[in-house]
């Protein structure tokens, strides 16, 4: 099956919260090189790539979660849900 796409190419270091809720739809998240912050997904039935600083912290049959920072970590926080898609954090 087809999956649509979303693809934020550059989320700025200004960007304080960001909460991504995606269905049937392959995510790919890019950071400006001066973003700093936090992030948590949780996927189901969705595969998962990025950095070493993002850790699968549950992995339970379909459903998958993962935690970790960005540039560091910071005060900035994104938060990710999706379902039968994929996530890329770039």
């Amino acid at each position: 099956s087809t999956y649509n796409n979303l693809v934020i190419g550059e989320i700025k270091s200004s960007v304080k919260n960001l909460q991504i809720v995606a269905s049937y739809v392959n995510v790919s998240l890019g950071f400006d090189a001066a973003y700093k912050g936090n992030l948590e997904a949780t996927g189901r039935y969705s595969g998962f790539s990025g950095p070493s600083s993002i850790r699968k912290v549950r992995d339970e049959s379909n459903s998958k979660s993962y935690q970790g920072t960005i540039g560091g970590g910071g005060s900035n926080e994104v938060s990710v849900n999706t379902q039968y898609g994929k996530l890329a954090i770039k």
